[in-house]
């Protein structure tokens, strides 16, 4: 008779563990459906958003389209046949250095340059100089910049601040 009982609160388990996972499973597919409109929210603003920057490029904005999450192929506007490529920035617009000049205001006779030694794999920032490593006028590694008669620093250009903002890596070493 106690082996009958045992089987039925095994059974009862059983049940009870069945009802309890089905309504984990229904839990989840809820909240699965939930994220699943979410995203497809997501990708329509995100669908929308290119859209604007691909009116923004045709109007002659400078837009940079820079690698998504989800892609990195190029993508297509919506109601256009137009194929977008999500590169870097090759130039900038002129707001944008004016902009960068104002919120980063500082000396515009000199700007600093990164360095860095091979050897001791030290890194830094000097004042880029006019002269530094030509023959005849730097006197390098003898002379410390400091120390030299032929210094003569570079201004600090809307050219410089343009390859600054488009160049990547120790590209981007300047200012």
């Amino acid at each position: 008779m106690a082996y009958n009982l045992v089987v039925e609160d095994d059974s009862q388990k059983i049940k009870k563990s069945y009802d309890e996972a089905a309504k984990e499973i229904a839990c989840l597919e809820e909240r699965l459906a939930e994220i699943n409109k979410e995203r497809d929210l997501l990708l329509k603003d995100i669908t929308h958003l290119r859209s604007e920057l691909g009116s923004l490029q045709d109007e002659g904005n400078a837009v940079c389209h820079t690698s998504s999450p989800i892609s990195s192929e190029p993508f297509r506007v919506e109601g256009s046949d137009k194929l977008l490529p999500i590169v870097p920035c090759k130039h900038l617009a002129p707001e944008r250095i004016e902009l960068f000049q104002n919120l980063f205001r500082g000396r515009e006779d000199v700007y600093a340059k990164l360095w860095s030694s091979k050897r001791s794999g030290k890194e830094g920032y000097s004042p880029d100089c006019k002269h530094e490593w030509t023959q005849g006028i730097c006197a390098k590694p003898k002379v410390k910049c400091a120390e030299c008669p032929n210094r003569e620093f570079l201004l600090l250009t809307e050219e410089t601040i343009k390859h600054h903002g488009v160049a990547s890596g120790k590209n981007r070493s300047m200012i």
